[in-house]
Order: C-alpha cells, then structure tokens, then sequence
C-alpha cells in the first residue's frame, strides 16, 4: 500500500515538531547522545519514518535546529538594533537563553556558552 501523499505545509508543520522535539532532546542529551529512533518517538515516529521528512537523516535535522537557532539569534540582534534600550544586553541575554542548546558545551551553539 502506497503511502498517502502529503502537502508542502503538512511536511512543514511535522518538520517542525521534529525540530522543537530535537532541539529539546540535544538540550538534555547533548548531539552525540540523541539518534534518530530517540527523536522519531517523541514525535510518534520510527526514526526510519524521519527520513520521509529529512532525507539526509540525523545531520540534515542537526543542521536544521542549528538554523533556526542561529536565526532566532539574529531576530534577537535586529530586535535589539532596532530597541532603544541597551542593544548588548538584549542580544547578550538572547545568547544566554540559546545556551540550553550546549549544555557543558556539547550541543548546537557552543559559541553561545562562552560568555
């Protein structure tokens, strides 16, 4: 039996619970601690089943939370720039708050932690 088609949006919405559930799991795991099958079954997938969402597996979901981090540090930098208030420690406090990517800095913005 075929698998039923999904829509862009469909892929989109479960790629990004995969994401959210990732980023949650290299948080308390760190990136060497967590696999696909882990990630699949907080989502209600097998980790097979994330290759339909993530065709290069594991790396393609790591480089995939790293963008959005690193995207959600630059919305931080901008908000701050555009803030009249004090621009470092807006975005220095953005920093702070993406460092439960890197617990003892094994995770995905190690840069983060350095401050």
């Amino acid at each position: 039996m075929a698998r039923p088609t999904l829509t862009d949006l469909e892929v989109e919405i479960v790629r990004e619970k995969v994401c959210d559930a990732a980023r949650c799991l290299f948080s308390k795991h760190g990136l060497e601690g967590v696999g696909l099958r882990t990630i699949g079954s907080e989502v209600g997938l097998t980790g097979a089943a994330l290759y339909r969402y993530f065709p290069a597996g594991r790396e393609e979901i790591v480089a995939a939370v790293r963008t959005r981090a690193f995207r959600e540090l630059a919305d931080l930098s901008e908000e701050a720039a555009l803030s009249s208030g004090d621009a470092a420690r807006t975005v220095s406090g953005g920093g702070r708050g993406l460092c439960h990517l890197c617990p003892k800095r094994r995770g995905v913005v190690p840069a983060c932690c350095s401050a």
